[in-house]
């Protein structure tokens, strides 16, 4: 029997359990479409900085697939840990209720919280073995249990900076069951929909809260209705 993947990585069971379910308002980050989806595979591998990122490979409805990964430990420098510690720098958090010293989850923690919800595998098995990234066959732990398992994605569209440019990559703001309900049983995909029929696409904002353009270049990135 395979060894519970969340005890490898040093995450309890109850910081799975109390993610919040999934609401949709007005405000919220800018989805771009739901998908029906399978799981095709589901792997931790460890990047150059030591960091454990989740990676996780999707089926969508007609066979198109969607690639989804998140960082659920710290690098090296930063203890490996599940996660954060409020510091005199995070500013927008410290007056937002946020205490200094607080240990806060990890974003990547709830979002892999939030998949695992909705797929009703809280705390799947892991396996040392290969899985395939990108071209390559890499050393990873192997999620069990997962492959074949349905859900709808609401996915968004975001503006990105890296190396000066900006592009546009996409991140799963929804996560629902196959039914279209989150944790408590609640149906949001009507509601999910309408929202990201509203707002295309999240912009990027910089210090003083202006949007940056999307320089022509950058912005032949798959479009909201793949999926990607």
């Amino acid at each position: 029997m395979a060894e519970s993947m969340l005890s490898k990585l040093g995450i309890g069971k109850d910081v799975v359990a109390k993610v919040e379910a999934q609401e949709v308002s007005e405000g919220s980050a800018i989805p771009s479409g739901v998908y029906d989806a399978a799981v095709d595979q589901a792997f931790i591998r460890k990047t150059q900085s030591g960091a454990n990122q989740l990676e996780v490979d999707f089926i969508l409805e007609g066979g198109k697939t969607f690639h989804w990964s998140t960082n659920v430990l710290s690098g090296d420098e930063k203890g490996n840990k599940s996660t954060w510690t409020v510091t005199e720098k995070h500013k927008w958090n410290l007056a937002n209720g946020f205490k200094l010293g607080q240990e806060v989850t990890l974003p990547g923690v709830i979002e892999m919280a939030s998949f695992l919800t909705a797929i009703d595998t809280l705390d799947p098995g892991g396996v040392e073995g290969k899985a395939k990234y990108k071209d390559e066959q890499i050393d990873a732990l192997c999620m069990t249990g997962v492959q074949g398992k349905r859900l709808k994605l609401g996915v968004n569209q975001e503006e990105s900076l890296f190396n000066g440019d900006v592009f546009i990559r996409n991140a799963v703001k929804y996560w629902m069951d196959a039914d279209g309900k989150n944790k408590e049983g609640k149906a949001i995909e009507e509601r999910a929909r309408k929202n990201l029929e509203k707002n295309p696409l999240k912009k990027l904002k910089i210090k003083g809260g202006a949007s940056v353009g999307t320089p022509a270049a950058t912005t032949a990135a798959p479009a909201a209705g793949s999926g990607w």
